[in-house]
C-alpha cells in the first residue's frame, strides 16, 4: 500500500518516507510485546492482503533532489524481506534493519541506483520521480494521494477488529 503523509514543516530534515511491515519477524501474524499477544492490523484491497505499508512525507519528499528521491525509494524498498512474507529484511548485529552502519547502508542504496541508471534506456519510465511538486501539478493536473491510517498493533482478545478492508479505511475519515 502506498500512502502520502503530510509533514508539518517544509524542511528537508526529518522523515522522508517509511515502510511498515504488516507482519512480525519471519512473516508471522502474531507477536508478543510486554507479555501480551498482538497482531498487526491487516488491510485488504480488492480482496488481496497488503503486506507492506509504504508512506512518503509530502511535500518534504518532493523537495528532495531527484537522486535523493530515488535513493529514498530504494532504501525503503530494500527493507522488504526477499521472501516477501510481510516482514522486514534483517541483518546481523545490533541494528538489524540497516546493518552495522546506516551511512554504509545509504551508500549501498546509491550504488544500487547507479547500477540501475547505467542500464536504464527509457527515462520516461521514471520521469515523474524527477519532477517537482509544481511540475506534477502542471503536467498531471495535480497530485493525489491516499492517506490511510498507519497500521496499529491490535491486542488479541480485546474485541478489536484486527482486519480492515478499504471500505473500513474510508469510514475512519
Amino acid at each position: 500500500m502506498l500512502n502520502l503523509v503530510r509533514n508539518r514543516k517544509r524542511t528537508l530534515h526529518g522523515l522522508q518516507a517509511r515502510i511498515t511491515p504488516m507482519r512480525f519477524e519471519e512473516g508471522v501474524l502474531t507477536g508478543i510485546r510486554r507479555n501480551r499477544t498482538y497482531q498487526i492490523q491487516r488491510f485488504f484491497l480488492d480482496g488481496r492482503e497488503i503486506l507492506y505499508h509504504l508512506a512518503f512525507c509530502v511535500p518534504r519528499f518532493l523537495m528532495l533532489p531527484p537522486r535523493e528521491r530515488f535513493i529514498t525509494i530504494i532504501h525503503e524498498l530494500f527493507h522488504i524481506d526477499p521472501s516477501f512474507h510481510g516482514g522486514l529484511r534483517r541483518f546481523e548485529g545490533s541494528c538489524p534493519h540497516h546493518g552495522p552502519s546506516k551511512r554504509d547502508f545509504d551508500h549501498k542504496m546509491g550504488d544500487i541506483l547507479d547500477r540501475y541508471q547505467s542500464g536504464q534506456k527509457d527515462e520516461d519510465a521514471y520521469r515523474p520521480l524527477l519532477a517537482t511538486l509544481n511540475d506534477l501539478r502542471r503536467d498531471y493536473s495535480g497530485v493525489e494521494g491516499w492517506c490511510a491510517p498507519k497500521p496499529r498493533l491490535i491486542p488479541l482478545g480485546s474485541g478489536n477488529r484486527p482486519t480492515m478492508t478499504t471500505e473500513d479505511i474510508y469510514d475512519e475519515f
